[in-house]
């Protein structure tokens, strides 16, 4: 797994706990992989790190959505982050002034993804 990315060692991570961690394999804690870590809570795939943890990746991920440019992105990583964004979008906004990004901000993002995506 020398080669793989971040993201791609946390869906190693993920399978390999689903598989019973036969080899405990551990999942990337980098800010650039949140929205990963964020879609695989969100499908039920992992249990989130606690609520501090939750509440600052879904701050991440739409941070992520909003700055790195979606079309950089490959197909499968862009599903993920679509996923996670969808998933922050549906729980409960954030209150004004906690200086979260906004879903509003997401939902404009995750538009501009899927025409890039259908583009490109």
């Amino acid at each position: 797994m020398e080669r793989a990315e971040d993201w791609q060692r946390s869906l190693f991570a993920a399978a390999d706990q689903q598989l019973g961690s036969s080899l405990n394999l551990p999942f990337p804690k980098s800010a650039a992989t949140a929205d990963v870590r964020t879609a695989l809570v969100a499908r039920g795939l992992i249990e989130s790190g606690g609520d501090d943890q939750a509440a600052e990746d879904d701050a991440q991920t739409l941070r992520l959505a909003i700055r790195e440019p979606q079309n950089e992105l490959n197909c499968d990583r862009a599903a993920l982050r679509l996923a996670a964004v969808e998933s922050v979008i549906g729980q409960e906004r954030p209150q004004p002034g906690d200086g979260r990004p906004r879903a509003a901000d997401a939902t404009a993002w995750a538009r501009s993804a899927v025409v890039a995506l259908t583009v490109g």
